[in-house]
């Protein structure tokens, strides 16, 4: 697999960590 690919897979991960992270905190925050 080129580096490419697996550094825009690492940075897909981190966004959709981060977007469901907030989700989380959100979701605490409301409650």
């Amino acid at each position: 697999m080129p580096w490419a690919d697996l550094f825009e897979r690492a940075e897909a991960y981190e966004v959709e960590t981060d977007a469901i992270g907030a989700a989380l905190r959100g979701r605490r925050e409301r409650e």
